[in-house]
């Protein structure tokens, strides 16, 4: 018989390594420890059982494990890229840096490693550092999907819209061709059903479904779920969804800010601003710097205005900070006009919203309401 084909025959590390595939992550965590039991500073295994834990949201000994494989091999960069990749999917940014300076160190050319730290810096908005980033990933590797996100995500947050559905569009063909050609791996599922779920129903429910059946006890893609329910209209499922992702968290310790973010914006639409109020401020006890829990804050505070319970000079004052912090961030530009308007500055609402029609997204709610303004603004001033 072929060894390939004789179960029997095969070492822990290939057991483990065709459970992976499978989908068996608890079992083929077993059988990497078996196999690191006569080599226990295997930096490889380590790596593959780190992967095998995350999985099954045994996240600290995930941790553990490519603490144990860079120290293993300290000259390897894939342990610290690995390290650093996890704690960004865990929001956990302390010691990212480091372990991606240390990349660098071992290998000037990691695409990956030039990915990720462009994504730490626009995480922490810092534009012109995430843009060089980005730009040298892609220019070591062309077709790299998370670069092509991430650089997507920088072109928005400044103003170049067009830009960004551009390179959405590579990435997606991209993430499509390798998701076909297997494995359908978590990252790539990841990233291409949350930049489909901007675009298209149907198919980014698919590929959700896929990623909350084959991982169950990642919380990604059951916010994601709850997130695409809300985007497409559907509030109760979207709470439903959040609900069930807020148990997960909650059990596993963690803290996501895809989760806040989504929840406040489903209180806010549901009219409970009070809840709402109090999540956004839990939030930004935790992130205090985030322009999107930010602009809420700004949200929220203009319905107080309007009922007379919020000053309008201390709206305008976060307001003004907020547009500081991200110059060409539309909906903070849209926000700090609106502010302007009821303060009875037409003329510095009109130029706020002239700049966000520049950048808001064609067909957008946002933008329609800008161009009402800037339209109805004109009228009024006559020829």
């Amino acid at each position: 018989m072929n060894r390939q084909n004789d179960p029997a025959a095969w070492t822990p590390r290939e057991r483990g390594e065709r459970l992976l595939e499978e989908d068996r992550f608890a079992e083929a965590a077993q059988e990497f420890s078996r196999a690191l039991q006569s080599d226990p500073a295997n930096a490889e295994l380590l790596r593959l059982r780190s992967l095998a834990f995350f999985y099954e949201a045994e996240f600290e000994k995930s941790l553990a494990d490519l603490d144990a494989a860079a120290e293993a091999a300290p000259r390897d960069p894939l342990s610290y890229l690995r390290r650093a990749e996890t704690q960004s999917v865990l929001d956990e940014t302390a010691e990212r840096l480091e372990d991606l300076n240390r990349v660098f160190e071992l290998d000037p050319e990691s695409a990956d490693g030039y990915a990720n730290l462009a994504a730490y810096w626009l995480a922490h908005f810092d534009l012109e550092k995430a843009r060089s980033a980005a730009a040298r990933a892609l220019r070591i590797d062309p077709k790299n999907h998370a670069t092509m996100s991430c650089y997507a995500a920088i072109r928005a947050w400044s103003g170049g819209n067009a830009d960004a559905e551009i390179l959405i569009e590579h990435a997606c063909i991209i993430l499509e061709k390798r998701l076909e050609a297997g494995p359908r791996d978590f990252d790539p599922l990841l990233f291409y059903a949350s930049l489909l779920s901007d675009r298209s129903d149907e198919p980014a429910r698919e590929l959700i479904e896929e990623g909350v059946r084959r991982f169950p006890k990642l919380p990604f893609f059951y916010l994601l779920r709850a997130a695409h329910h809300f985007k497409w209209g559907r509030p109760e499922a979207a709470e439903a969804g959040f609900d069930a992702a807020e148990k997960m968290l909650d059990r596993l310790g963690l803290r996501i800010s895809s989760y806040f973010l989504g929840r406040i914006d489903l209180l806010i639409q549901r009219d409970e601003k009070e809840a709402a109020s109090e999540l956004l401020q839990k939030f930004l006890a935790w992130m205090p710097d985030n322009p999107d829990a930010k602009l809420r804050e700004l949200i929220l505070m203009r319905e107080r205005i309007a009922m007379g319970e919020e000053s309008l000079e201390k709206a305008l004052e976060k307001a003004e900070r907020l547009c500081e912090l991200t110059p060409r961030y539309s909906h903070a530009l849209l926000c700090r006009g609106v502010l302007l308007h009821q303060k009875g500055d037409e003329h510095a609402a009109e130029n706020d919203f002239e700049q966000a029609l520049q950048t808001l997204p064609s067909g957008s709610a946002d933008r329609c309401d800008a161009a009402r303004f800037v339209r109805c603004r004109s009228l009024s001033q006559g020829p």
